[in-house]
């Protein structure tokens, strides 16, 4: 099937006009130029090509319906919780973005017991207020703990504890040699167990991967580690500059797939945990990703069937099929 065809059924699955499909495109783009209705038109009845990047960023939406078929629950080893921290030493990467998203997805997608901690020095915990007001509102524990504290805390059996580690307290656990960073013995990270680490950041922005490739060769995250792409608009020029940087996107440490910024700015997370995710398909997105950490930490997903299996990797036309039936 045309692209140009496949685009205007799945505008139809997910309730797009070209006028709204048109405005989205545009707060997608890296340019700041706008995308007209008219280019969308054109699009449609194949006098232009469509846009890869476009029917790429569709094809992720129309798969967040299809996902939504059937949801799959999860099972811990037994007596074991999990912790997973979300670091950066650089801010603006969308670090606490991440961290409430996974939180609300464990909490809300898999009725997980799920705590929020926000683990920074004592001049940034201020910042954390609007994070653990919206945890609570979705039913999430938010213990108000000292970085000391979260040192020691041990997760209950089935619990889900989400750690957000603010970049002040990266900063505070490194000292610089030059141009190389170096372990603090007694800093935080230096001795910070979590499961897992998410390591957010732009792989096409120079000023986030030095930053992030300069904690990753600091050796100060002691614990099993994803560094996440997470762009703010459509490029396919990201892998170069990862690679200038030192990163290699095809290695086990690197997510196998990316979240992009949200188009929108408001909150993706439901406003109360009776309510509606605000932006469906970051929730997808995130979903997916906590999804791919509790199996990379060889937790079981049950009721999950082969056409689930098969939705992760199938291509539009296929996706449609189901959405559709």
């Amino acid at each position: 099937m045309k692209n140009a065809d496949l685009l205007k059924q799945a505008m139809k699955c997910l309730n797009l006009t070209g006028v709204a499909l048109a405005d989205q495109v545009t707060a997608l783009r890296e340019d700041g130029k706008r995308t007209a209705p008219e280019t969308i038109s054109r699009w449609l009845n194949g006098a232009n090509p469509v846009d890869p990047c476009l029917m790429g960023w569709v094809t992720e939406r129309v798969r967040a319906k299809a996902r939504e078929i059937n949801k799959p629950q999860l099972t811990f080893p037994q007596n074991k919780g999990v912790v997973i921290a979300v670091t950066n030493m650089k801010g603006g990467v969308g670090k606490t973005t991440v961290a409430e998203n996974l939180a609300a997805i464990s909490k809300l997608s898999f009725g997980l017991n799920t705590s929020f901690h926000y683990a920074a020095t004592l001049e940034n915990r201020k910042y954390a207020s609007r994070s653990i007001e919206s945890m609570k509102r979705l039913l999430i524990s938010c213990p108000d703990l000292e970085p000391e504290d979260i040192l020691a805390y041990t997760p209950a059996p089935n619990e889900v504890a989400i750690i957000d580690v603010c970049g002040g307290l990266v900063r505070d656990s490194l000292d610089v040699d030059g141009k190389n960073f170096i372990p603090v013995e007694n800093g935080f990270l230096n001795r910070f167990r979590p499961d897992i680490y998410v390591v957010p950041a732009n792989f096409g922005s120079f000023f986030d991967m030095n930053s992030t490739m300069g904690l990753i060769n600091s050796g100060a995250l002691k614990s099993r580690l994803q560094v996440l792409h997470r762009p703010q608009s459509m490029s396919i020029g990201f892998h170069s500059v990862a690679s200038k940087s030192g990163l290699d996107v095809n290695s086990d440490i690197v997510c196998p797939f990316f979240i992009p910024t949200s188009p929108f700015n408001g909150a993706h997370i439901p406003v109360d945990f009776m309510s509606d995710w605000q932006d469906k398909i970051q929730e997808h997105y995130h979903h997916q990703l906590f999804t791919h950490i509790v199996e990379l930490l060889g937790f079981t997903l049950l009721n999950v069937d082969e056409l689930m299996d098969e939705v992760k990797t199938m291509n539009l036309e296929g996706l449609l099929d189901i959405v559709t039936g």
